[in-house]
């Protein structure tokens, strides 16, 4: 397994999968280690955002649930590589593909949980609609109960609110 495929693992293993009491005792992403478990996770060394975000359809997440693309983070600046993202979403609206980023230069922290990844910069594709629907599953089970609302603002941007 090469370096950044081995770092996502661990962080999905490690992290993104674990119950957090400061989380309600949800974990960051309840679906993360099933898909990890059943190949429907695609990590990817990314050439850059536009390039891979452009070239997705819906047709890419027939068998995967999600698309990680790993950057350089010293490529990007978190700003701009946030920018490119928001751009490349608007590019993709019409094909049921969403992108959202995570820059270790921008903090993500929910009830003082950091959620970033931390090393690299990360675009991860998905299915709109099976994203929302997902989404409305864990408003249903008070997944978004104690988030801050501007962290859920920001998530939900572009996005049906399941709240």
């Amino acid at each position: 397994m090469l370096e950044h495929e081995q770092s996502i693992h661990n962080w999905i293993r490690d992290f993104v999968s674990k119950s957090n009491p400061q989380l309600n005792g949800h974990s960051p992403c309840p679906y993360a280690a099933q898909a990890l478990k059943e190949k429907r996770v695609d990590i990817l060394l990314g050439s850059t955002p536009e390039r891979d975000g452009l070239l997705l359809t819906s047709n890419d997440f027939e068998h995967l649930d999600v698309k990680v693309f790993c950057y350089n983070a010293s490529m990007f600046d978190a700003v701009d590589f946030s920018e490119r993202i928001y751009l490349i979403n608007q590019a993709v609206a019409d094909k049921d593909v969403l992108v959202l980023d995570d820059h270790p230069n921008t903090l993500e922290v929910v009830n003082g949980v950091k959620m970033n990844h931390g090393t690299y910069a990360l675009m991860f594709a998905q299915s709109l609609s099976r994203l929302d629907k997902a989404a409305e599953m864990l408003a249903r089970r008070g997944y978004y109960k104690n988030w801050p609302e501007e962290y859920l603002k920001d998530l939900f941007q572009g996005r049906k609110d399941p709240r």
